[in-house]
């Protein structure tokens, strides 16, 4: 019984796997997934969780695809974000091509001052344009 929960949940993940290996990545988010040593959505996605689990220093077990499933997105014009909005949980976007502004009137995204001691601000890394 075990062993035909464990095929119909890989089932699933190989599904869901490949319905978003269809999409292409465009070539202006490269430097992004090299950074992470990841070539797709779900790698990049792994990759995050494996540094959080790595980082937390109480190794906290939540740190894992189950608890933290994550739709990621790449591209897209600022209409096309508030559009989709409920299809997408992090979008990499060029500041370019969007309205953060706009973005955050949505509450899409949050504007914070900056706080040299916030944890995050640790976390943010400057990649070529």
């Amino acid at each position: 019984m075990k062993k035909l929960i464990l095929l119909l949940v890989m089932a699933c993940l190989l599904l869901s796997t490949t319905a978003l290996a269809d999409e292409a990545i465009p070539a202006l988010y490269a430097p992004i997934l090299q950074s992470w040593n990841a070539t797709t959505a779900e790698e990049l996605h792994l990759n995050i969780l494996e540094y959080w689990y790595e980082s937390a220093t109480s190794g906290k077990s939540h740190y894992t695809k189950g608890y933290m499933p994550l739709s990621i997105r790449f591209g897209g014009t600022t209409q096309e974000l508030i559009d989709d909005k409920s299809n997408w949980d992090l979008a990499i976007v060029s500041s370019k091509e969007v309205d953060l502004q706009a973005l955050a009137d949505e509450q899409l995204i949050f504007s914070f001052g900056y706080n040299p001691q916030n944890p995050f601000a640790l976390h943010q890394w400057l990649l070529p344009q």
